[in-house]
C-alpha cells in the first residue's frame, strides 16, 4: 500500500524535466546577496604626539541560497554593527603606546522557505504522528527527508535540515601595546582582552529526520512511496542557549638587529582562554562518566562546561640574513593557539528538558517503521528509554598549530625578484564529534548492543585529531615598471587531516579509530597556479584634449588561476555496519581511479574497483583517496580614470569575473550504489558574472 504520507512529500518533490531514470532533473540554482553598508571614520591629532580615531562600521546583508529543490533554499540576514576607537600616543622619540578599544555585533540567521514565507501548517499536513513541530513550537518547516540516491542533490534532503536557526554573536575587545627602541632592539610588550557572547538556538534536523536507503525493498525511493524508513530522528525544540568566554592574551617581542646583514625576531606570546560558561543558565551536559546529566537543576547561570587550560604557551622565532645585496634568506617557527568556536557550547540545549530527541530504526530488515507509526516503541511522541544527548569532554585542550618556513629570496633584475618558500605545519587537539555510544558492527537491535545504556547516541565534542601540511612555493613578482607589474605563483602542497571539524559531518568512519581516517583534507590541493597582471595603458600625455581625455587612464587588470582539484569521499548508502550512523565506505576489490572533467561527467569514477562490505562490517576503502575536476579561472577588468580637477577623479570600471564562462564543476556523486554514482550534476561557481561600478574618489 502506498503510505498516503509520502504522497503528501511529493508535492515538494519537483518532477524530471529530462529523459532517463537518473541525472534527470535540471534546474538553475539562485544566489542572492544584498547589502547596505556604511564605514565612517573621524582622525583627530592632537599636536604632534596624539592620534585619535573613532569609526563606525554598520552594514545590512540579506543572503539566500538556492538549492535544486524549489523549497530548499536558505534565507538569511547577516547584519553588523562595528565601533572601534584608537589612541596613540608618542610619550618620548623611543616609547610609543597604542591602544584600541571596541565591540562588534553580529547576527546571522537562517530561515528555511517556509519561515519566510510564513507558511505555518505545511509540516503538520503531512500527517506524520509527532513530526509536527509548526503546530506545537512553531518551527515552520518538513522534517528532512534522505533517498539515498534519489535527493543526495537535493541541497542532500528535503527539509534544509540547518535551518530556521539564530545566532547573536557580541565581541568586546580592549588591546593596548607599548614599543620601546634602544640601540639594535626594537621591544614591544601589550595585552589583549576579548569577551565573546554567542547566543544561539539551533540544532541539527531540528524538525525531524527519516533516511530511507533501500534496506527493505532494494530501492530507496520504494521504500519512500510505501513510506518505510530505514531510521527516524524525532522532532526537538530549539531553545536559545548564550555562552560567554574570555580570551585573553599577554605578549613581548624584541626585534634586534644583530649585524647589519642579520636581523633576529624572538618572543612569547601566553593565551588565556577562559572557562566557557552559560549566560542564561539553559544548558545541561553529561557529568564526566557519563551517567546523568548536570547540572541537576536549571535554569544554573555560570555553569562551565569544561576545565581550564593554563598550558597555552606560544614561543615565536625568525630570522633575515642578507647574504648578498640581491640575495635573503628568512626563516621561522611558532606556536598558535585558536580556542573552539563558541557554538558547539550552545548544543547543550538540546538536552532534555530543552530538548528530547530519539533515533529509532528498523530492525534486520523488518519494516517495524512506518511514517504512520514512526515512533513504535511506547508510541508516538513519547520519549524511549534510549534519548540521544549531546555533551562536551571536560578534558578540552587548546587547538594549537606549530608551524615553521624557510624561504629564500633573489632579486632577477630591476624591481623583480624570486622567492622560493617551504612552510611545514603540524596541528592537534582539533575537534571532531566522538559518538561514543555506538555499538560495534554486529547484528541485532543498535540501541541494546550500545555500551551505555543509558542513553542512545551520543555526541562528545572532544580535541583529540591532528592535521599536517606541507607545501612549496615559488613566486616571481614584478613591481610597477613601464606601465606593467606582475606576480605568478605556484605552489605544491599536500594537507592531511581526519576530519573537517566537529560538526555533524566530522566524524570518522569508527569512531574508536581515529587513525583509520587520517588522509587527505577536504581542501587538500596538490597544484596551484595564480598569475596577476595590471597593464596601465599610455597616457597618451601631450596629445591633444581630446585624444588624452578619450585614450588616456585606461588600466587592464588579469587574474588566472589554474589548480587541480579537490578530494571527495566514496560511501556506501546502507548502514552495512549496523551501527546507527553513515559515513560508512566500500571494500577495494580493483584499483580505483576517477576522471571527471567536462568531458567526462557520467560514469567518471571506476564502480567495479569497489564492493559493498560483508555484513556488520566496515569497508576498507580510505577516506577521501579521489579527486574531482580542476579549476581553471580568469578574472578580468577594466577601469577608466577621469581626472576632475587637481584633487578628485572619477573612475569607471567594467569587472568580468570568469571571464572564459568556464563551468567550474563540482565533484561528483560518490555514493557507491546510487543511480548517479560517478556523475556531476552541479558547479561550485558562478557561471560568467558581468559587473559594472562608478566612483568619484576626492
Amino acid at each position: 500500500m502506498l503510505s498516503p504520507q509520502a504522497q503528501a512529500i511529493l508535492k515538494y518533490i519537483p518532477l524530471p524535466n529530462l529523459p532517463g531514470i537518473n541525472n534527470n532533473y535540471f534546474a538553475p540554482i539562485a544566489s542572492n546577496t544584498t547589502t547596505n553598508q556604511t564605514l565612517d571614520r573621524l582622525d583627530q591629532n592632537i599636536g604632534d604626539k596624539v592620534r585619535l580615531f573613532v569609526r563606525y562600521d554598520w552594514q545590512n546583508m540579506t543572503v539566500f541560497g538556492g538549492s535544486l529543490s524549489p523549497t530548499g533554499g536558505t534565507y538569511g540576514p547577516m547584519n553588523n554593527r562595528n565601533i572601534a576607537i584608537g589612541y596613540t600616543h608618542v610619550i618620548t622619540p623611543r616609547l610609543v603606546n597604542d591602544f584600541r578599544f571596541g565591540r562588534n555585533h553580529l547576527v546571522t540567521n537562517a530561515l528555511n522557505f517556509f519561515a519566510q514565507n510564513g507558511i505555518k501548517n505545511a509540516g503538520t499536513q503531512l500527517g506524520i504522528p509527532g513530526f509536527n513541530t509548526d503546530s506545537t513550537v512553531g518551527d515552520l518547516g518538513v522534517p528532512d527527508i534522505n533517498i539515498t540516491g534519489y535527493l543526495d542533490n537535493l541541497g542532500n534532503s528535503l527539509g534544509n535540515a540547518g535551518t530556521n536557526w539564530y545566532q547573536d554573536d557580541t565581541t568586546w575587545h580592549g588591546y593596548d601595546q607599548i614599543n620601546y627602541s634602544r640601540g639594535k632592539h626594537n621591544m614591544m610588550a601589550g595585552v589583549e582582552l576579548r569577551k565573546l557572547t554567542t547566543g544561539r538556538a539551533a540544532a541539527n534536523s531540528p524538525r525531524g529526520l527519516f533516511n530511507f536507503d533501500g534496506s527493505l525493498s532494494g530501492n530507496a525511493a520504494a521504500d519512500f512511496i510505501l513510506g518505510l524508513p530505514q531510521n527516524d530522528v524525532t522532532p526537538l525544540n530549539e531553545v536559545k542557549g548564550v555562552v560567554a568566554e574570555w580570551r585573553d592574551g599577554f605578549f613581548v617581542l624584541d626585534n634586534w638587529q644583530v649585524t647589519p646583514k642579520f636581523t633576529l625576531n624572538y618572543g612569547l606570546r601566553y593565551e588565556l582562554p577562559t572557562v566557557p560558561y552559560s549566560v542564561n543558565g539553559f544548558a545541561r551536559i553529561l557529568n564526566p562518566p557519563q551517567t546523568a546529566l548536570i547540572p541537576a537543576t536549571v535554569p544554573a547561570p555560570g555553569f562551565q562546561f569544561i576545565r581550564p587550560n593554563h598550558d597555552n604557551w606560544a614561543p615565536r622565532l625568525g630570522f633575515a640574513y642578507r647574504v648578498t645585496d640581491r640575495t635573503v634568506v628568512r626563516g621561522g617557527a611558532g606556536a598558535y593557539y585558536n580556542p573552539n568556536q563558541m557554538n558547539s557550547f550552545t548544543l547543550s540545549t538540546t538536552n532534555p528538558p530543552f530538548g528530547i530527541s530519539t533515533t529509532y530504526t528498523t530492525s534486520s530488515g523488518v519494516p517495524d517503521l512506518t511514517l504512520a507509526n514512526p515512533t513504535p516503541v511506547g508510541g508516538a511522541g513519547q520519549a524511549s528509554k534510549y534519548i540521544n544527548v549531546f555533551t562536551e569532554n571536560p578534558h578540552f585542550p587548546t587547538p594549537r598549530m606549530y608551524q615553521w618556513n624557510l624561504s629564500v629570496g633573489q632579486e632577477m633584475w630591476k624591481n623583480a625578484g624570486l622567492e622560493l618558500q617551504y612552510i611545514g605545519s603540524h596541528s592537534l587537539h582539533l575537534d571532531r564529534s566522538f559518538y561514543n555510544n555506538q555499538p560495534l558492527p554486529g547484528p541485532g537491535d543498535i540501541n541494546l548492543r550500545r555500551p551505555n545504556q543509558l542513553f542512545g547516541r551520543i555526541r562528545t565534542i572532544q580535541n583529540d585529531e591532528y592535521a599536517n601540511y606541507n607545501g612549496l612555493t615559488a613566486t616571481l613578482r614584478q613591481r610597477m615598471s613601464h606601465g606593467i607589474q606582475f606576480l605568478a605563483s605556484y605552489t605544491g602542497s599536500h594537507t592531511l587531516d581526519i576530519s573537517s571539524d566537529s560538526n555533524d559531518g566530522g566524524a570518522p568512519m569508527n569512531p574508536y579509530d581515529v587513525p583509520g581516517d587520517y588522509g587527505n583534507a577536504n581542501w587538500d590541493i596538490r597544484h596551484r597556479f595564480v598569475a596577476s597582471v595590471v597593464y596601465d595603458l599610455p597616457s597618451f600625455n601631450g596629445r591633444n584634449a581630446l585624444m588624452h581625455w578619450v585614450l588616456g587612464g585606461w588600466q587592464i587588470n588579469d587574474i588566472t588561476t589554474l589548480q587541480t582539484g579537490t578530494p571527495f569521499n566514496v560511501t556506501i548508502p546502507d548502514d552495512v555496519a549496523n551501527i546507527g550512523r553513515p559515513n560508512q565506505r566500500p571494500n577495494v576489490v580493483g584499483t580505483p581511479s576517477a576522471d571527471c572533467n567536462s568531458s567526462h561527467l557520467t560514469n567518471c569514477i571506476d564502480a567495479s574497483a569497489f564492493a559493498v562490505p560483508a555484513p556488520f562490517t566496515f569497508g576498507n576503502f580510505r577516506r577521501n583517496q579521489l579527486y574531482g575536476p580542476a579549476l581553471l579561472n580568469t578574472d578580468f577588468s577594466l577601469f577608466k580614470n577621469i581626472p576632475i580637477g587637481e584633487r578628485a577623479k572619477f573612475e569607471f570600471r567594467a569587472e568580468f569575473f570568469n571571464l572564459f564562462n568556464h563551468p567550474q564543476l563540482a565533484n561528483p556523486s560518490s555514493v557507491f550504489g546510487a543511480g548517479d554514482f560517478g556523475s556531476i550534476t552541479s558547479t561550485n561557481a558562478d557561471n560568467r558574472d558581468i559587473q559594472f561600478a562608478a566612483k568619484i574618489v576626492f
